[in-house]
């Protein structure tokens, strides 16, 4: 009945604002057809911005989908096999804002099981992608000072064995550094 169909409706648009991370359902023509305010915030739009548009555009700005563009397209994935797929994307908010993040999208399947939609859900991991940038590029530069220092430099472990040196350290007693690792300090 109308009340029925009235009373899941607004219990699955209740589902949907209580889960906390972004989320959309989307057709197979790839537009937007629910989004919660996760969504809205992270894109920074209002729902009339979103509903009816293509979600490649409102969250990448592309023309075309994703995949055609390079990247995984969890919800092509997903409306090519129906299974669940999962990906890590960088984002532009409207205000031009980059953001990172983790996607995964799962079907929405009629009575005879054809897929009609997808729901994805897309995890804000700007900070964790960011923390991991700045852990390699320290990594980097340490690697850097630690290769070009003036002084012979080596590690070694619990027992004595070599687990690193320097660039130095190889040129100045002539040997290589895979010569080197693992030997005995002595």
């Amino acid at each position: 009945s109308d009340l029925d169909l009235r009373e899941t409706t607004a219990f699955l648009a209740s589902v949907l604002e209580g889960i906390g991370d972004a989320v959309i359902v989307v057709d197979r023509e790839m537009r937007i057809i629910s989004a919660n305010s996760g969504y809205l915030r992270q894109v920074r739009r209002s729902l009339k911005d979103v509903l009816g548009r293509k979600c490649h555009e409102i969250s990448h700005g592309y023309a075309r989908p994703c995949d055609e563009e390079g990247e995984v397209c969890t919800i092509r994935r997903t409306f090519e096999d129906g299974g669940h797929h999962h990906a890590t994307h960088e984002h532009t908010a409207a205000d031009g804002t980059k953001i990172y993040v983790d996607t995964s999208s799962y079907p929405l399947a009629d009575s005879q099981g054809k897929v009609y939609a997808a729901v994805e859900t897309l995890a804000d991991v700007t900070e964790k992608v960011t923390l991991q940038r700045r852990l390699v590029d320290s990594e980097r530069r340490y690697r850097l000072l630690y290769n070009s220092a003036p002084d012979l430099m080596h590690s070694v472990d619990g027992d004595g064995h070599i687990i690193e040196c320097n660039d130095t350290e190889c040129r100045s007693l002539g040997y290589k550094r895979e010569d080197l690792l693992g030997r005995h300090i002595t």
